[in-house]
């Protein structure tokens, strides 16, 4: 290729401006920026999806055949102009407000990878599908054989670059399919381990929740309302030797209901959007958090904390936000599942995904995020908190109950009588303000009840000989508990949740039955058909749903 020809000279005695020619930008950038800036194989992939994604893809196909991969997207398709476009290097007409690419350079990330690259695209319009193939061995090639600096980019891939048009086998549709022929073979292994593969969609790419996930549709809803640019497509692995299999996030269950809000900056204007799922059983989220299925592979630090997304793709990991949480207190992070989608166009994800450009807009949604998180690990150590106190309070009341059958059978036998009263009335003065409503309520109740039987025990067995350190004589008093005691008949059979349903005549399905007749037996596990606090909780639904009709 013929050097551009300068049309002018340096200028005497001021500065002026010489036109560039294709020949100031040589080919060996291509090399470099695809080895530099895509270290990891499977970022190849990555970026082949984002395109995929950015032109409206509701579903992606990964296959590995051979020494091949496929990715085929059903996005919009590319016309010639935009094809032709694609080829530019370092030139994007991409909208950032709702396109994650934007660099121009991700249509050569399989540079390093493969000896051709081949991408066939159709509009919905056309009967034509049309073809672009990038020869990247032939390039390789060219580049060792020519003194370094002698090539130029524009020669390069105007040279070892080719187009056609076919007829499209299906008409009516919109695809683009990318294919990575004659991979390197270290660079397969990784791409070809379903595993690896597996987990670095989940980590890094905009797939969509498991159908098995209680608040998938709720927080989809959320995201596509709030999040502009949101993006949560289906992604299908298919290879030679193992079945096809649908890439979704880990179906999680025990969760608290998800919090969702904006995250604004000290100016008050948004630069985030987050849902929040705290774990039901007050600690780390873990394996029993997981629903499994046939494909789960899923490790707990797959979905513990909180990622950063940026129109669905993951910027760093979840491990990155961990040290927000106050130290002391980290492991209050494990608790929550949750994700922070960036909306400040501001704040721009670096080439390798694994942080933002440094600038004010990335301070700016630090500092936000961090106050933010700060007010969810409040709420989680107060959770902790309250389920302490609850689980204090709850064996009070069970040894109070004890120790009023004991004394009702045998008398006051010793001071140490005496001792487990002034503990158990210790307990319930110490963790009642910080228990659920139910669980104060019963402390006040039994703290009053444990006055009383420490006063009809003084008076029963005498004051004197109390203070003095031993027993005068046995003592026996049936006081008046807010909950039966061991040897109370019951008066009829106990209403359960199960019996007050069913008589209500609410229950129209095996499902909704199960579902019932199991929180029943885990309440009644716990607390048992005569506690009040069932009782209490029997009355309140029935009164809520008699409320209703």
């Amino acid at each position: 290729m013929t050097p551009a020809t300068i049309d002018a000279t340096i200028p005497q005695g001021k500065f002026g401006k010489i036109k560039t020619g294709d020949d100031d930008i040589g080919g060996q950038l291509l090399p470099i920026l695809s080895k530099g800036l895509y270290t990891n194989p499977l970022d190849c992939i990555r970026e082949y999806v984002q395109n995929g994604v950015d032109a409206g893809a509701q579903k992606v196909t990964i296959k590995i055949t051979g020494n091949s991969v496929t990715i085929h997207d059903n996005g919009h398709g590319m016309d010639e102009a935009q094809l032709r476009s694609s080829r530019k290097f370092g030139i994007s007409a991409k909208d950032l407000s709702e396109q994650v690419g934007f660099r121009g350079i991700g249509i050569y990330s399989g540079y390093d990878l493969a000896n051709r690259l081949i991408i066939t695209t159709k509009k919905a319009s056309s009967p034509l599908q049309l073809v672009m193939r990038f020869d990247f061995a032939a390039m390789k090639k060219e580049l060792e054989k020519q003194p370094p600096g002698s090539v130029s980019l524009s020669a390069l891939l105007y040279n070892f670059t080719t187009f056609k048009s076919e007829e499209a086998s299906v008409a009516n549709s919109s695809f683009t399919t990318v294919q990575l022929e004659q991979i390197n073979e270290v660079h397969l292994r990784k791409i070809a381990n379903r595993n690896e593969l597996r987990k670095y969609i989940l980590q890094n790419l905009p797939v969509d929740f498991s159908e098995l996930f209680d608040y998938r549709t709720q927080i989809i809803e959320k995201l596509s309302t709030n999040v502009p640019g949101f993006k949560a497509v289906v992604i299908e692995l298919q290879s030679d030797e193992e079945s096809d299999e649908i890439v979704s996030k880990p179906p999680l269950r025990g969760l608290r209901t998800p919090e969702f809000g904006r995250i604004e900056g000290e100016d008050g204007k948004p630069v985030a959007y987050y849902w929040a799922c705290l774990n039901q059983e007050n600690k780390r989220l873990g394996p029993e958090n997981l629903i499994l299925e046939k494909t789960d592979s899923c490790d707990p630090s797959q979905y513990q904390g909180f990622v950063y997304k940026c129109k669905g793709f993951t910027i760093g990991n979840r491990d990155q936000l961990n040290k927000v949480f106050k130290a002391g207190s980290g492991t209050l992070y494990g608790w929550y599942t949750g994700e922070i989608y960036v909306t400040d166009q501001l704040v721009i994800p670096n080439t390798a995904r694994d942080d933002f450009e440094t600038n004010a807009a990335k301070t700016r949604l630090e500092i936000a995020v961090n106050k933010k998180l700060e007010t969810l690990e409040d709420y989680a150590d107060k959770v902790r908190q309250q389920a302490q106190a609850d689980t204090k309070i709850h064996d009070a009341l069970r040894d109070l109950t004890a120790l009023t059958n004991e004394i009702n059978k045998n008398g006051i036998a010793s001071l140490d009588d005496f001792s487990k009263l002034r503990d158990i009335r210790a307990v319930l003065k110490k963790y009642k303000r910080k228990a659920s409503p139910l669980e104060k309520e019963s402390a006040d109740q039994a703290s009053k009840v444990a006055e009383r039987m420490d006063k009809e025990i003084r008076t029963s067995v005498g004051k004197s000989a109390v203070n003095s350190g031993g027993v005068s004589r046995r003592a026996k008093f049936a006081p008046t508990l807010p909950f039966p005691t061991a040897e109370t008949p019951a008066a009829s059979t106990p209403q359960t949740l199960s019996m007050m349903i069913d008589q209500l005549d609410l229950l129209d399905s095996p499902n909704s039955r199960r579902l019932i007749e199991s929180i029943d037996s885990a309440l009644i596990a716990i607390l048992g058909t005569e506690a009040v606090v069932y009782k209490r909780v029997v009355e309140s639904v029935e009164s809520i749903l008699q409320g209703e009709e």
